[in-house]
């Protein structure tokens, strides 16, 4: 340990001659107490450390004390957990509020100003087409038909056209109807009139149907058909519903099943069948604007070799209880060979 003085309160203080003032006797007794106590040899007592620490240690020693006099609280822990201040919402209320930003009178007249506009444009996008739209010319097209016919589109296509894109409005939920809409009644009358000026000028052409099946060609047909081996019998069958329920296209045979099919007797005895239900077609698909069939088509029995009714039974009875079409799909061996 060292020990050293800290002097006088003179020197400490560099006290110099002051000029006489006038004290009062207790202000005279305070300083002599006062000097006294200070000019007592004071010894304090200071841990012998390097020089080169020294001011280091004392700064430490100073913030120590420091420290205990004021002692820092440590700060309390964020949780993640806390309850938040503002409530969360999901991105449909976010779009809900941006939706809410106009009155639904307000999004009504924009919703009406743009199916206008846009109508408007349509419109005169088709009015264009109708009378400028031509196919493109191939070498087959002008070897199939002249130059002429070959320049211009069917009558039957330009309709197909203009239903496929009313078709195709609708699938979008547009309202829009290029048909029968009064928006596009200039349109539709430059239609008309393209197809009238194509027939004025030899450019139209008829249509085009399947070619007709001659009367030799049935009966050669009819003598080929039989009940003597399955593969015949089944074709017959599909021929003789052709020919008596008058039917298009091979829609009809492939709605067929085991139960289409009900037998009854007229006033008269003869026997013959009728379909218990309705059946798709080319020109009937069905839905609210269908057209209703002749419900009262009937199939005869002959009592001959030939009997659509016998043969019909006989390939009920052929088939197996299991199978779900009339027609099924035939064995190649079968096709093959008649008698397998």
């Amino acid at each position: 340990m060292a020990n050293f003085e800290i002097g006088s309160i003179d020197e400490i203080l560099n006290l110099q001659p002051m000029e006489t003032v006038d004290f009062d006797e207790n202000q005279d007794k305070e300083w002599d107490l006062l000097s006294k106590i200070l000019n007592d040899d004071m010894v304090m007592e200071v841990t012998d450390v390097s020089c080169s620490t020294v001011n280091d240690e004392a700064l430490r020693e100073m913030d120590k004390a420091l420290e205990a006099a004021n002692p820092v609280t440590s700060p309390v822990p964020y949780h993640d957990d806390k309850q938040k201040r503002f409530e969360s919402i999901s991105e449909e209320e976010l779009n809900e509020l941006q939706d809410n930003k106009q009155s639904k009178s307000t999004k009504k007249n924009t919703k009406w100003a743009i199916s206008v506009f846009q109508e408007d444009r349509l419109a005169e996008l088709l009015r264009r087409f109708y009378a400028e739209a031509t196919p493109r010319i191939s070498d087959k097209r002008i070897e199939d038909l002249n130059e002429n016919l070959a320049a211009e589109y069917h009558k039957n296509t330009l309709k197909s056209m203009r239903s496929g894109i009313n078709r195709h409005l609708r699938d979008l939920d547009r309202d829009v109807d290029i048909v029968c809409g009064r928006t596009f009644r200039h349109a539709n009358d430059v239609l008309e009139g393209k197809l009238k000026q194509n027939l004025r000028y030899g450019v139209s052409r008829p249509t085009k149907h399947k070619d007709v099946i001659h009367t030799s060609d049935l009966q050669t047909i009819s003598l080929y058909l039989g009940n003597d081996n399955l593969v015949k019998l089944r074709y017959k069958v599909w021929y003789d519903l052709g020919l008596h329920f008058v039917t298009r296209g091979l829609e009809f045979h492939e709605q067929l099943n085991t139960s289409s099919f009900d037998f009854h007797v007229d006033e008269n005895g003869r026997e013959y069948a009728v379909l218990n239900h309705e059946t798709k077609e080319k020109t009937r698909q069905g839905g609210l604007d269908a057209r209703e069939d002749f419900a009262d088509k009937r199939m005869y029995a002959t009592n001959t070799e030939k009997c659509p009714l016998a043969s019909l039974k006989l390939l009920l009875s052929k088939t197996s209880s299991e199978a779900v079409s009339l027609f099924n799909h035939c064995s190649k061996d079968a096709l093959k060979n008649p008698s397998f």
